[in-house]
């Protein structure tokens, strides 16, 4: 019997594939991590189908992602969400501490509606002072996931070479991702939920 899996991809420009692509506008599907997760799943989960909402909007903050997962989840049924968010906030100046509580309160929404999550960390970015910050919230990031609470994906340590955004996945700004560094960050956040849906499809 086919499954049905439902993936919510919630979060800036980061997750809607900027620069080439946009979810509104279109462009390269390839400039897009789900591109590349979808591409996995297939291939590995070959007897289910998945259907994965592309919900990035380019500029946002965290807390604006929050309250679009908050009305995504009260009106469609979803069985994983990832939560990708932060880089705007921490350019804009806000703290770590700020973000994070953005990114917590979207966790505990998710669990009210039975819905796994995942978060995706900040990548670096070769911008003066923006990486102290960046790894003080990914540290919130990996210290609070365990196996009662959320998944993440580290795209920090897949991206980064040397405390900078690696000039291989660069698009050009210091700040998003070329396609391969797309490619990469599917990898990534495959590799991480592979065990969760190898759970739910049994």
């Amino acid at each position: 019997m086919v499954k049905k899996i439902k993936i919510l991809c919630i979060g800036n420009s980061h997750t809607a594939g900027f620069p080439l692509y946009d979810p509104s506008y279109g462009g390269d599907p390839q400039s897009s991590y789900e591109y590349w997760f979808n591409l996995l799943l297939t291939r590995h989960f070959s007897n289910n189908l998945f259907i994965i909402d592309n919900k990035g909007i380019c500029g946002q903050v965290s807390d604006q992602v929050y309250r679009r997962l908050k009305s995504n989840l009260t009106k469609f049924r979803y069985d994983l969400v990832i939560f990708w968010g932060g880089a705007n906030d921490i350019a804009l100046g806000y703290s770590a501490n700020a973000i994070w509580n953005n990114l917590w309160r979207a966790y505990e929404f998710a669990l009210k509606n039975s819905t796994a999550f995942m978060l995706v960390t900040v990548p670096p970015m070769n911008w003066p002072g923006i990486n102290r910050i960046i790894i003080q919230l990914n540290e919130k990031i990996w210290s609070n996931s365990n196996a009662e609470t959320y998944m993440f994906a580290d795209t920090y340590e897949v991206l980064e070479k040397q405390g900078l955004l690696n000039p291989l996945y660069d698009a050009g700004d210091g700040c998003h991702l070329s396609i391969d560094g797309y490619e990469q960050v599917g990898k990534e956040i495959f590799k991480k939920v592979s065990p969760y849906l190898e759970n739910i499809l049994k």
